[in-house]
Order: structure tokens, then C-alpha cells, then sequence
């Protein structure tokens, strides 16, 4: 069957003439081995003196080795976690290497066996049971997995490692099997490229020196030990500028970072080799990545070591080689590696990122995590390559990667140093100072070495990327290029040239030809609450605006654009702009606040004594500016300078708190509702003495809600839908209390609620729910935490109350001539539409009480809602509820009872002929929506003249009205007045009503 599947996808790519055995395809005629990179056949040379085995344990591979008859074979560690090369079984050529592979591969305890081939450093590299294949935009996952399903058979995939790129883990233990797979996938023209995940080795850009400390003239060229007076980055002078933000992250690719070094200005670190140790090196030999650092990131002020190009940024180590043992400053290393760093990269946020390395082997899927990840904004460095000749080594050579060459302190390129067409830049590489591993696994024993290389090249080049984007990261990868390329010292022959490309990097230059984010009012930086360090160096001014103090009308101006999360107060300050380091040196910044680029400010500030603190205490030059903004609103901040003062950098610092976050300043929410707040912005205002989910001292957000005034209600508060809203588990674990006043402990706290959210809450149950009981008129607060040590986030807060009787099946008694009031303002609706009620194209009772009512006597008895302060609705029905899917049910609905109820014609009046002692149910509500407070009351059928009691008087009334004849005298409901309306009527009388 494999001879029949590999023999179909050989025929259909036409990489093969004929199968004949599972070797045939293997072995590849007389050309030799290959694999195939971007369509273009690389030839394999093989090393018949070893195999790779990937296996648990080295005893498994050892049994293997003399179940395979392999005589005299030996058994080492490859340096990769499992990996094993066996090696010292006499004289071989590529027919034994398959025999022995094949054999090898189906012995217990072996995973899988490879040959083992010469990478272009002459490193072993090897196929492993991965196949990576990138296919042509827009093929769906089913027929991408039929192209290599027609190939071998595959036990796992990832789909979309990339866009459009997959990779298959096949279920073949034979390198040989992945090796043609990936050949014949390559061939066919619905894929890119495919290939092996090849384990091959590399090496760093390091020419070892010996170890002593001088001087830094890479940054600072003051012609020490003869060099060139002012051949240098100038990176001092661009400090003055910018040195850098910690919000940008140049991702380190090497063999690990010293994650404890104290002059590294570090940020997160991962091991992609499987070895586990989250961006530390893993072995004695892993020194390279520690010294490419610290040309990056290493820190400035801090009495220690040296300092690198771009010191404020930060440095984030992607541990993607193992060095060799013993050091030879080579490594191993597996293709997804650099891809995964990559995609890594680009998910914590880096903008930059730097390979100091060569590779012994070409990859399509590392050229396609290159451009995508450049794609999405990322700026790559690589070093050129210390072999001296007129190429450029694999990756720098890649279009998204940027190849850096070194020079010398004279103004040389370094002899070591590769160059040719495809080269980038130049940058100092000849007697670097940097960090070194501390103490004895290092280079020198020390904390520091000093290092020569296009190694060191490459990271100076790129801390100038990471300058560049401290001052503006909205910047593209290309504009960040294009700046670097268009302010480089020109070395060589005029402009670009392949010996230094566009020449020397100059920090200083590139940052002053960036215009500042935001210089301009119509394209302000979004900010939000935090610390944004920024310049008026090459601001501008185009738009004059008014109302701007401090005489800043005219100056240069940075703008940004606040949206306000809730209802609250925005302070925008520039504190420790002036004052940063204790000593007066900053600018005197000017602020102010604005509706629109062409409102003048609705509020200014030149100065703030006192306003901020120990960060403006020398001379007081800094400024706060505050505002209250409603949820949604946007506030443009508007930072200048003061008169005819310098410019230079600034800090604005944005800080924001929720209206409610003072119980004294709760938020009425008794209209009822659902409520978006944001602990992020509130603190913690009373230590309470009791709190459930120990939210005791935890932010908190305030509402409060108020009964009406003239009847009790049910008061339903949750955060339904806060920690599980989209059906993910990811908003935040809130806590709920209720209050009677600010102080003192909850009347009512729930941290988790199981059953109170329905669907809102389905995962882990972390949202809350409570209900209490409010008399009419009384006020409860509601407070808003989170659980614990959870970060805080935004939650909404649901708020329903109801009457008793808001329900059918909890309709209320009520008694004959008693005015009843109610509250319609938060209930819903339940009853079925009715056309007798049928008005403006509603015909349903909206928001509608229930009550029941039962008769003593016989006859018409009549419901009224005079009084009431909303257009009402009244009905009658039969003792059972009405189903809201069953409509016209009533026996009778009443919209508008006109003059009946002289204070509002909106009012209702409706009568039913009812049995004696029979109970009937009353439904109020509203026409179109509306609520609000309201009265009704029943009068009983004896009550003929609606004074609300019986009395001999009714006797009287009917009389007057049979003789009249009236109709309101048909009691029975005949439509007829007859002397049986006038039994009835006696018999109701002496009936009563109570």
C-alpha cells in the first residue's frame, strides 16, 4: 500500500520515473540525494558514518543498535533533548544507511530514525517525522490534507501554523519516507514549498577576542586607541532625543539570554528547544545571546558595565539553538524553532527582532514566518556573516531581513565581514564591550567580555529600529527602513553600495528626522490610562487653537485622543517632566484639554505646584489638567511648551476615575437595566469588616437604587454575563454586596452564583447574583469587587425590580372600594393582546400588574385607574390566567375612559358582569410601553353610585336610574332594564361587598 500511495503522488508531482521498491523513490537515481527549497532542487550529501535516533532513553537506543546488527556501533548524545547519533559500525554507503535506518525505526523503544547529511557548515542535519508545506492562498484544510494524504499517511496536523501553511506529522519512524514525501509535495503546483522540520546546525557571528574592558566607540568615537575621531552611531547625542521606551521589545534569537544579568534591561524570555529554560541558556556553552543583548538593551545610569545603543527598550530572549559541546561557537538547532520565535515575537507585542546568527540550512517556512511577521510590522536583523567573501549568509540574506556587515573604529569594514549584493547596513563590530554571562559560565569568568563579530553588528543596528519606534511605533516596518537607510553615513562609493550598503547607522540622525507621533491635531495618539513618553523635537504647529495659557498658542504641539471607558474624571499631567531625575533639566510643558481641533481649551495649565509631588520638586514647571466626561466622550489633549522656552521630551501620564467609584457619588441606577463599569479605573474606598470572597480592601465601583415611593418592589441585582458573556471564560470573577450605608458590614454579599445567570454564566461559574426586598421609598446600595487577587477588569451590573404581582400566577388579592396603588415602572409583560383594546396599532397591556378580585353578589362590577399619572390599560378576566399565546381572551379591556376620570382622560374604566362569590382577575398596565405609578380600585355591583362603599343611598341611585331608564341599571348584563335587574340588584346589596 505505501508503494502504491508514494508511486501515485511521485507519478502526479513527476518527480519520479518508476517505483520499484520503498527505496526506489528514496535513493533518487544517480543525482544523489536532495530536498527541495522553493521548487529549486538543493542537493544532500550524506554522512555514512552516522544515523540519528529519537528515542525515550539512550539504553533503548543501545538495544536497538545491536537488535539492527549494527557491529560496533556507538551510541552519543545529539545535544537536541531525545536525540541520539549512532555512529562506529564500519564502512557504509547511502544502500547501508537505508537498510540501517530502516531496520532502526521499527525497533521498540525508538520514536524514529533519520539519516544524517552535511548542512552547509558541515553540522549533521536530519529530517524528523515533521513535514511543513506551504500551499497556494486560499485552498480550504480538507484538500490541502488530501495533497499530502495522496503522499503518506499522517497521524497528526496542525492546520494554519502559518496562513496557509501546515504541518503533518507522518506516521512513518523513517527520515528517508519524510524526506521523499517532502520532495514530491514540493513538486506539486498546489504547494509553495514543503520540507522536512530539519534538525541542522549553525553558528553565531562571534570571532572570540581576548577578554578586557574598553571603551564603548561604537556609540561615542573620541578617536581612543586611534580610531576615527567621531566614527560612531552617535548614539549618545540621540539620547538626548530618546533613549529608548520599555514598551518596545527587540527579540533576541540565539541560544538564550542571561535572564539575571543585572545590567540587561529585560523583558519576557521562552525556550522553543524544548529544554525549558524560558530564555536562560541551557548548556556551558551558550554565551552568544547574552553579549548580542547587551548591544541592545544593556542599561544606562546604573553605575554597572557597559551600556547599550537603545538602553530604555527592552530585550526579550527566543532560545532557539543549543551550542555545541565543547564551544566552538556553533550550534544545532530545528527549522520550526526561528519559526515558532518568530510568531512568537509577533504575539507579545515585539517590534524588532535580531539573529546574529548563519544557518546551515535554507527554509521555506522560516522565509514565510520572515515576511508575514514583517508583514505585521516587525523589523528583522541578521548578521551579514563573518567568512569575509562577497555574499551574504542565510537568514540576513532574506528580502524581509535586514543583513548587517561590521566595521572597525577606523572606518573599515572588518576583514571578517561578509558583504554583496542584498546587504542592509553597517554597524560597529570590531572590539565590542558587552555583557557577558555572569561569572564562570561565560566567555571570561566575568560579567562582561569584549567581543568581535557582525554579531554585534547586527543588534546595534537594530537598538536604532528600536530608538526609532520609541518616538513614533506607529510607524511600519518599511518607513522604520526607509528612515535608517536615509540618515546612514555614507561609507564607499555615493549612496547605496554592496561593501556597506547604505552605510553607517546614525541613531541620532534617525530620530530627528521622525515627526512625533501625534504632531498634529488630526492624527492624535489614542491613549489610555498610563505613562506616555514622547518629544516636541520636530513638532510642528498646524492648527492654532485658543484658550491655550503658559502664551503655547503658537508652539509646537504633540495631541492625543482620550475616549472616556465610563462616567468619570480624566487627569492628563506631564509630572516628572521637568523634575525627573531631581534636578530641574526638563521642559516647561503647557496643558490643555479640547472638544475638537478647533475648540479653544475647555481647560489649561502651565504650571501645578504642589499638584505632583516629589516628581516636580525642585523649581515647579509641570502641569494637570482634569476633566469629568461621560461614557464614550472624547477629550483631545493638546502638550506644548511654555513661551520661548526649549523643547525636548515630555512624560504625559493619563490616569481616570469612575464617577461612582465614592459610595457618596453611587450612580442611581433605580430606572433599572444593565450598567457597564470598569474596576480598572476605581479603588478601594472603606475597609469593610465583613466581605464574602475576600474582596474586603479590593477596588470597588458604587450604585444605588431607590424604591418608588409608593410601593415595595423586588430588587434583582447580577453581573450576569461579565465573566462568561461571549461563552468563554475570560471577564473577570466579580463580587457583589448590598448596603444600607457606606460604612459597616453588607446586608448581603455573594461572590459565585450557580443558578442565578441561566446561560450568561454557563462555563466556571464566577459571576454574581442577589435579590432583596425593598419597602417603599428605601434606599439599598450595591457595591461592585472582584474576587480576591483576580485582575481587575470591566463587569456589568444587571438591575431588575418588580412588584409581587408582576407575574399572572402572583396576582394579589384586592377588596372592594379600597384604593390600591402600584408601580408599573420596572415590570414586564405577560397578559396576551387584546383588540378590544386595540388603539394606534397596539392592542397589548404593557408592563402589566395582576391582581384578583372576588364578588359576594351578583352583577356588573367595574375596575378604575383614575388617578393614575400614565395612560393605562385595564381588563377583566376569568379566575384563570390568560396565556400570552392565546389572545382576545379578556372580558372585557378598557384603553381610555375619556370624562369617566376627569383628572386624565388617558385613564381606564372597564366592567364585567360577574356570578356571585366568584373570583375573577384584574390586569393594569400601560398603552405603548408606558409605566409608571398608578392606582385602581374595584367597585362591587351593589356600589352603584362608585362612591367606593354601600350604602342605603345606592338603594336611591338605582331606583332613579331603573325608572329612567339607564343602562348603567342593567346589572345583570340582559341589555335590558327589567325588574330582574332590580332583584339582582337587592340581592347584591344584601350581599355586601366586603
Amino acid at each position: 500500500m505505501r508503494l502504491r500511495i508514494m508511486a501515485r503522488a511521485a507519478a502526479a508531482a513527476g518527480a519520479f520515473a518508476s517505483l520499484s521498491s520503498a527505496f526506489a523513490a528514496v535513493d533518487q537515481g544517480q543525482a544523489g540525494y536532495h530536498y527541495t527549497y522553493h521548487k529549486q532542487i538543493k542537493p544532500l550529501s550524506i554522512d555514512t558514518s552516522r544515523i540519528a535516533v529519537l528515542a525515550d532513553d539512550v539504553e533503548a537506543v543501545k538495544a536497538a543498535v545491536v537488535a539492527a546488527k549494527l557491529d560496533g556501533g556507538t551510541v552519543s548524545p545529539h545535544g537536541l533533548s531525545k536525540w541520539y547519533l549512532v555512529s562506529g559500525f564500519g564502512v557504509a554507503d547511502g544502500a547501508r544507511i537505508e537498510r540501517a535506518v530502516a531496520t532502526l525505526a521499527v525497533q521498540p523503544g525508538i520514536s524514529f530514525a533519520s539519516p544524517v547529511f552535511f548542512d552547509l557548515f558541515d553540522g549533521p542535519m536530519f529530517p524528523t517525522r515533521d513535514l511543513i508545506v506551504g500551499f497556494s492562498a486560499g485552498q480550504p484544510g480538507a484538500a490541502r490534507d488530501a495533497i499530502v494524504d495522496r503522499v503518506i499517511e499522517v497521524e497528526a496536523r496542525r492546520h494554519d501554523w502559518m496562513p496557509d501553511v501546515d504541518v503533518a506529522t507522518v506516521k512513518s519512524q523513517n527520515g528517508f519516507d519524510v524526506l521523499n514525501a517532502s520532495n514530491a509535495l514540493a513538486a506539486m503546483g498546489a504547494t509553495l514549498f514543503a520540507e522536512p522540520d530539519m534538525v541542522f546546525s549553525g553558528r553565531g557571528g562571534l570571532i572570540p577576542n581576548d577578554p578586557q574592558f574598553g571603551d564603548l566607540w561604537g556609540l561615542r568615537n573620541t578617536g581612543q586607541a586611534g580610531g576615527l575621531n567621531d566614527f560612531d552611531m552617535n548614539a549618545s547625542e540621540a539620547w538626548d532625543v530618546h533613549a529608548g521606551s520599555s514598551a518596545i521589545i527587540d527579540v533576541v534569537i540565539d541560544v538564550g539570554v542571561d535572564m539575571t544579568h543585572p545590567d540587561l534591561n529585560l523583558g519576557p524570555g521562552a525556550d522553543f528547544t524544548g529544554n525549558g529554560t524560558a530564555g536562560d541558556p541551557g548548556n556551558s556553552c551558550d554565551h552568544h545571546g547574552t553579549a548580542v543583548a547587551g548591544c541592545i538593551s544593556a542599561r544606562i545610569n546604573n553605575s554597572l558595565g557597559v551600556v547599550g545603543a537603545a538602553p530604555g527598550c527592552r530585550v526579550a530572549s527566543a532560545r532557539c539553538f543549543v551550542s555545541t559541546i565543547p564551544c566552538s561557537g556553533s550550534w544545532n538547532a530545528s527549522g520550526s524553532w526561528t519559526v515558532d520565535a518568530l510568531n512568537w515575537a509577533q504575539s507579545i507585542g515585539a517590534r524588532v527582532t535580531n539573529n546574529s546568527n548563519g544557518y546551515g540550512f535554507t527554509s521555506g517556512a522560516i522565509d514565510t514566518a520572515y515576511t508575514n511577521t514583517r508583514n505585521a510590522g516587525i523589523v528583522h536583523f541578521a548578521s551579514a556573516g563573518n567568512n569575509g567573501t562577497g555574499t551574504i549568509g542565510y537568514p540576513a540574506s532574506l528580502g524581509p531581513v535586514n543583513a548587517v556587515a561590521a566595521l572597525d573604529r577606523f572606518g573599515n569594514r572588518a576583514g571578517f565581514s561578509q558583504f554583496g549584493t542584498g546587504l542592509d547596513f553597517s554597524a560597529p563590530g570590531v572590539t565590542i564591550n558587552s555583557t557577558d554571562r555572569q561569572g564562570a559560565p561565560g566567555y571570561t569568568g566575568g560579567d562582561y567580555n569584549v567581543v568581535d563579530g557582525t554579531s554585534f553588528a547586527s543588534p546595534y543596528a537594530s537598538a536604532v529600529a528600536c530608538l526609532i519606534l520609541s518616538r513614533n511605533s506607529s510607524l511600519t516596518a518599511a518607513q522604520v527602513e526607509t528612515i535608517m537607510a536615509n540618515t546612514c553615513r555614507d561609507l564607499g562609493s555615493a549612496g547605496y553600495d554592496t561593501g556597506f550598503g547604505w552605510g553607517l547607522v546614525n541613531a541620532q540622525a534617525a530620530l530627528n528626522a521622525i515627526v512625533p507621533p501625534g504632531d498634529g491635531c488630526s492624527s492624535p495618539v489614542g491613549v489610555g490610562v498610563g505613562s506616555y513618553a514622547n518629544t516636541l523635537v520636530g513638532a510642528g504647529n498646524p492648527t492654532l487653537v485658543g484658550g491655550v495659557c503658559g502664551g503655547a498658542g503658537a508652539n509646537p504641539d504633540v495631541w492625543y485622543s482620550f475616549i472616556a471607558p465610563v462616567n468619570g474624571v480624566l487627569t492628563a499631567s506631564t509630572c516628572g517632566t521637568h523634575d525627573a531625575a531631581g534636578v530641574d533639566t526638563g521642559i516647561d510643558t503647557v496643558l490643555s484639554l479640547h472638544a475638537s481641533c478647533t475648540d479653544a481649551a475647555s481647560t489649561c495649565s502651565d504650571d501645578a505646584p504642589g499638584a505632583c509631588g516629589a516628581s516636580d520638586g525642585g523649581i515647579q514647571r509641570d502641569s494637570v489638567v482634569t476633566q469629568s466626561m461621560s461614557a464614550g466622550q472624547a477629550a483631545l489633549v493638546r502638550v506644548s511648551k511654555f513661551g520661548g522656552g526649549a523643547v525636548g521630551p515630555f512624560t504625559l501620564n493619563i490616569s481616570f476615575a469612575a464617577a461612582n467609584d465614592a459610595c457618596a457619588s453611587a450612580q442611581d441606577v433605580s430606572s433599572g437595566g444593565t450598567f457597564f463599569g470598569d474596576l480598572a479605573y476605581t479603588n478601594n474606598e472603606t475597609n469593610f469588616p465583613a466581605m464574602c470572597g475576600a474582596a474586603q480592601t479590593n477596588p470597588d465601583a458604587w450604585y444605588s437604587f431607590t424604591a418608588p415611593a409608593t410601593c415595595p418592589v423586588s430588587l434583582t441585582v447580577s453581573t450576569c454575563g461579565t465573566h462568561d458573556g461571549p461563552g468563554l471564560n475570560l471577564g473577570m470573577d466579580t463580587v457583589l454586596s448590598l448596603h444600607t450605608a457606606c460604612v459597616g458590614a453588607p446586608v448581603a454579599c455573594l461572590d459565585d452564583t450557580t443558578t442565578g445567570c441561566t446561560g450568561l454564566d454557563s462555563g466556571i461559574f464566577r459571576d454574581s447574583s442577589l435579590t432583596r426586598t425593598l419597602a417603599a421609598g428605601e434606599t439599598i446600595l450595591i457595591r461592585v469587587s472582584k474576587f480576591s487577587t483576580v485582575t481587575a477588569g470591566a463587569f456589568q451590573l444587571n438591575v431588575s425590580a418588580t412588584a409581587a404581582n408582576d407575574a399572572c400566577a402572583a396576582a394579589l388579592p384586592i377588596a372592594a372600594g379600597v384604593p390600591t396603588p402600584f408601580c408599573s415602572h420596572t415590570a414586564t409583560t405577560d397578559g396576551p393582546t387584546e383588540s378590544a383594546c386595540l388603539s394606534f396599532g397596539d392592542d397589548n397591556v404593557h408592563r402589566d400588574l395582576w391582581y384578583t378580585y372576588t364578588t359576594r353578589g351578583a352583577g356588573r362590577f367595574t375596575v378604575r385607574t383614575c388617578g393614575s399619572a400614565f395612560d393605562t390599560r385595564a381588563v377583566i378576566y376569568t379566575a384563570a390566567c390568560p396565556l400570552p399565546s392565546t389572545p382576545n381572551t379578556a372580558l372585557a379591556c378598557n384603553d381610555d375612559a375619556g370624562g369617566i376620570c376627569p383628572s386624565n382622560g388617558l385613564n381606564s374604566s372597564v366592567s364585567a358582569v360577574g356570578a356571585a362569590n366568584t373570583t375573577y382577575r384584574v390586569r393594569v398596565g400601560g398603552y405603548s410601553g408606558a409605566g409608571g405609578d398608578g392606582v385602581v380600585i374595584v367597585y362591587c355591583s351593589a356600589d352603584i353610585n362608585l362612591s367606593g362603599m354601600v350604602s342605603v343611598q345606592d338603594i336611591f341611585d338605582f331606583l332613579s336610574l331603573y325608572f329612567a331608564p339607564s343602562p348603567v341599571a342593567d346589572i345583570n348584563g340582559s341589555n335590558t332594564v327589567t325588574v330582574q335587574d332590580l332583584f339582582d340588584f337587592l340581592a347584591a346589596y344584601f350581599a355586601g361587598c366586603a
